[in-house]
């Protein structure tokens, strides 16, 4: 009979039944503002560009004004639904509809998505809310100028 107990106590604890906590992260999100951030080390960027890199003066004056617009990051997205199962679908304005896979890591400070592909990318979470979501993206490596960090902050809001 206590054999029974125990089975029965044990059994009724195992937790399958219990629904899996979701993120704040599932849910469909539209993009409010991005804001582009260039870092030279010891200098502006207009400089660098032509000391380091070798620009002419209006050369380092479009591509300072590419960087600074946020057309460089090549994010086109207007919204980003994350699914419970895993997936997720970037819409941009053009209604191009891009799908993949999104896990966040650890504390929800890090998201990556299109993990073990070739567009696998680990983007900051520096905010995440019921209504708000805020992305960090190192997009240094897509200039390939070497000392210069290129990123780009997306603030979203839940739909």
């Amino acid at each position: 009979m206590l054999f029974a107990a125990i089975v029965f106590a044990v059994s009724g604890c195992g937790g399958d039944d219990d629904p899996e906590p979701v993120s704040k992260l599932v849910g469909k999100w539209t993009v409010k503002e991005t804001i582009p951030t260039i870092t030279i080390p010891g200098g502006d960027l207009r400089s660098y560009l032509i000391a380091q890199v070798g620009m002419g003066p209006e050369e380092a004056d479009s591509y300072v004004i590419y960087l600074e617009s946020g057309e460089a990051a090549e994010i086109e997205v207007s919204t980003l639904e994350f699914k419970r199962d895993g997936s997720y679908e970037s819409t941009d304005g053009a209604d191009l509809v891009l799908t993949g896979k999104w896990e966040l890591g650890p504390f929800e400070k890090t998201l990556t998505v299109d993990k073990a592909t070739t567009h696998e990318m680990t983007i900051v979470v520096t905010k995440l809310t019921e209504t708000t979501l805020v992305l960090d993206f190192d997009l240094s490596d897509s200039i390939a100028l070497p000392s210069l960090k290129y990123s780009v902050t997306m603030t979203l809001e839940k739909l």
